[in-house]
């Protein structure tokens, strides 16, 4: 079962708590406000026999810190294992505005609070680039896939040469499409999924074993 934990720290802090002798993979999972990061992560979690790591809702940059899961054995179809650390990241955007979470409800303070909590969590999310030895960008296949912050993320991490998985989540909502993020990413192979359902897990976890085995 992977090990939990919420990395509420600074970067220094959240590097030091990942182990100094591991030799685990860390993989970072990236993507906008929304399109299933944490529901994924969740997802692996139960796969594996444990809890939740973090709250998935509706409410945009709902997960503004950096959370971990730590010691997930993912085999290939051979059998061999790779040991991946997961790093579930904030919501990546290029502006965050209290406004996005009027239709929430949330206002005054409450808001203002959880503003400056995601734009902190957007830094963090880029920094934590330099603790992950590859990256899982995630998509919501039922909206336009094009995004500057996104371009970002897949730009830094090609310039450092890590492994990218790109994935395409939400396959089970109407309006899906993953042709249109083969189109934007035409570099990168697409792997549909729902996360909220677990269609085609076992596929992703296949390819994670393929893509990441050699960091």
């Amino acid at each position: 079962m992977g090990i939990i934990s919420a990395l509420r720290a600074t970067l220094k802090e959240q590097i030091a708590a990942f182990r100094s002798d591991s030799s685990n993979t860390r993989v970072g999972i990236y993507g906008v406000p929304n399109v299933g990061k944490t529901t994924f992560i969740n997802r692996i979690a139960r796969d594996y026999g444990g809890g939740e790591v973090g709250v998935a809702s509706g409410i945009p940059h709902e997960t503004n810190t950096t959370q971990s899961l730590e010691e997930i054995p993912i085999r290939n179809e051979e059998g061999e294992e790779i040991v991946i650390d997961f790093v579930d990241t904030p919501g990546i955007e290029s502006t965050v505005d209290k406004s996005e979470f009027s239709e929430w409800d949330i206002t005054g303070d409450d808001a203002l609070r959880r503003e400056n909590q995601a734009a902190q969590g957007v830094s963090s999310a880029v920094e934590a680039m330099e603790i992950v030895d590859a990256v899982i960008i995630m998509f919501d296949a039922t909206v336009d896939p094009e995004n500057k912050s996104v371009r970002r993320i897949v730009s830094l991490a090609e310039e450092k040469r890590l492994p990218i998985l790109v994935l395409a989540n939400k396959i089970d909502k109407d309006g899906a499409d993953i042709n249109r993020i083969r189109d934007s990413y035409p570099h990168h192979e697409v792997t549909p999924l729902s996360a909220l359902e677990g269609w085609n897990m076992n596929e992703v976890y296949l390819k994670m074993a393929e893509y990441f085995d050699e960091t």
